[in-house]
This record gives C-alpha cells, sequence and structure tokens, in this order.
C-alpha cells in the first residue's frame, strides 16, 4: 500500500513559538523567524508575576532549532507581528530609562559588548544579540569591575547558602569581566547598527523561498 508523504515541506520564511512556566508565575515565549534551515531569529521574552521584565533577541547559525517538536506552535506573521510590537515596545521604554546612563564597553574574557544600567534596566548588546532585562539593579562600575551593593540576607532559612552563591557569583563577575566607559555617540552608534541588520526581517514578506530567504 502506497503510503502518504507526511514530510514537512517548509518555505521560507516561516515562524514558530515555545512556551514554558505558568503565566502566573513564571513565563517564556521563545518566538522564532525561520530563514533558512540553518539560520533563525529568536525573540525571547520573560515574565514574572505576568509582567514583562526581560527580552532577548540573538541570531542563530548553528541549525540547532527544530521546528519538528510537538511542543513547538507554528504561528502567522501577524501573530509573530504582535510579539515583535511588545519587544519593540519594551525596548523603546528602557532606552527611555537608560539615556542619561553612562554607557560601558564590557569585555566577557575575550568578548565585546556594549553595556548600559540603572537601577531599573539593565541593557547589553553585540553584533547579533540584544538583552534588555528590567529589575532592581544595586551595583556600580568601579575601577573597571562591577560593584555589588546588595547586604546580606538576614531571617531566611536559606539565607547562608544565598549569601555564598552572591560572593561567588560576584566573584566570577569581577574575574572574567571588565568594564570601560565608552562615548555615547559610539553607543548610539553599534546600537543602531545591530537595529538597522534586524530590520529588514521585520517587514511582511512578499515572497516565498523554497531553501532560504535573503534581502
Amino acid at each position: 500500500m502506497k503510503k502518504f508523504d507526511l514530510s514537512y515541506n517548509y518555505y521560507y520564511p516561516f515562524y514558530t513559538m515555545d512556551k514554558a512556566g505558568v503565566k502566573k508565575y513564571y513565563y517564556i515565549e521563545k518566538v522564532y523567524m525561520h530563514l533558512s534551515r540553518d539560520t533563525e531569529l529568536m525573540f525571547e521574552f520573560e515574565y514574572r508575576e505576568k509582567k514583562l521584565n526581560k527580552i532577548v533577541f540573538k541570531k542563530i547559525t548553528n541549525g540547532k532549532i527544530t521546528p519538528y517538536s510537538k511542543k513547538t506552535t507554528h504561528i502567522s506573521y501577524v501573530e509573530f507581528a504582535k510579539r515583535i510590537n511588545t519587544f519593540q515596545s519594551f525596548l523603546n521604554k528602557g532606552l527611555r530609562s537608560l539615556k542619561q546612563s553612562v554607557p560601558y564597553l564590557k569585555r566577557e574574557i575575550i568578548f565585546l559588548k556594549a553595556y548600559k544600567f540603572n537601577t531599573e534596566f539593565e541593557l547589553t548588546f553585540d553584533y547579533s544579540n540584544i538583552e534588555l532585562s528590567k529589575d532592581i539593579f544595586n551595583h556600580q562600575i568601579i575601577d573597571g569591575k562591577k560593584i555589588s551593593q546588595i547586604s546580606p540576607i538576614k531571617g531566611v532559612a536559606e539565607s547562608e547558602t544565598l549569601n555564598k552563591l552572591n560572593i561567588f557569583l560576584e566573584s566570577a563577575e569581577r574575574t572574567n569581566n571588565s568594564y570601560q566607559p565608552m562615548s555615547e555617540d559610539r553607543f548610539n552608534e553599534e546600537l543602531d547598527s545591530v537595529l538597522e541588520r534586524i530590520q529588514p526581517y521585520m517587514l511582511a514578506p512578499k515572497k516565498l523561498f523554497k531553501k532560504e530567504y535573503k534581502i
């Protein structure tokens, strides 16, 4: 008996979404724009108690993201665009808050990233990654190192373990990372360069391609 061919036969670009967690407490959405078999743009949204507190953008080129998982939901361009509007709105809010903050060049061992923070937002980006978090940030940059201002935890059963973990994380941060001031103009130019590379992909596609999607 001849069997039906049910193998996937994708045309690019197409869009998928993965979800994890519980919206009431901690919830993550990852939205993917698939450009080819090996390349995706990922937009991640992290929620705590139903409030968006972190966004992440990554360009993935290792071909490890599969759209075949049973947990993956295929979405339309309209649904994808709604998430991108959320991403853009949160990014704009963070940039407005960080406008008066000092920009830094963050060195992570051999990698360089642009960095800005205040007591409400923390932004890091490089050539193909953007990460913006909203939280309470109680640290300072002193002599090129990020120094935490968080006081030891008291009156909690796990306080000793948590304090040891905070000390370990701060030690690792000081050992592996360093910060040096950069000009506001350079910071803005590099951020604009990253966003300009993303922007063309955000347009509604006028054509679908069998092998890959290029602009």
